[in-house]
């Protein structure tokens, strides 16, 4: 059903319908990823103590993702699990070229709460990677508490602005 709503789009723009075709047919893989795993998981192979703040949510993809950086040695302990909001995903196309297409929900994500990682004591990262930051709630607010709790902290942050869609 799916393939043929693609052939119809492709043909009223005069795509190659065979490409949809290939897309839908390729084998899926479902991987952890994203900049902040991906710093993570370097940071964690390099040995360092690694921390990843997040939200996900109480499903099947959110017991995945802990399972799979508990098992690359990266600490959960900062995650907040939401039991309203399901865990955010992405689909990422590629072609034979590695170009990419992403599509993402950023899920639970977008709740997450940065004044409760701030409210946690006795917590002295030397470094903070934000990405994704822009799109939860309250964004303003939690992004002026988390600088003003890194400068004091003498905590070195990393910015990923990301892409911003419209």
């Amino acid at each position: 059903m799916r393939c043929n709503i693609y052939r119809r789009r492709a043909r009223n723009y005069g795509e190659d319908v065979s490409f949809w075709q290939r897309v839908y047919n390729q084998k899926k893989k479902r991987k952890i990823g994203g900049s902040v795993v991906n710093f993570s998981l370097e940071c964690a192979k390099e040995g360092l103590s690694t921390s990843i703040v997040g939200c996900i949510g109480n499903d099947r993809l959110g017991n995945k993702i802990l399972r799979d950086l508990e098992r690359h040695k990266i600490s959960t302990k900062y995650i907040q699990v939401s039991s309203t909001q399901k865990t955010g995903n992405s689909l990422c196309i590629l072609n034979d070229k590695k170009e990419s297409v992403m599509i993402t929900d950023i899920g639970a994500n977008q709740h997450l709460d940065l004044d409760e990682f701030l409210a946690i004591q006795n917590i002295s990262p030397k470094i903070l990677y934000l990405s994704g930051i822009f799109k939860i709630k309250n964004f303003n607010n939690s992004y002026t508490n988390l600088m003003r709790w890194a400068k004091k902290n003498n905590v070195m942050v990393a910015v990923d602005h990301g892409r911003f869609f419209f």
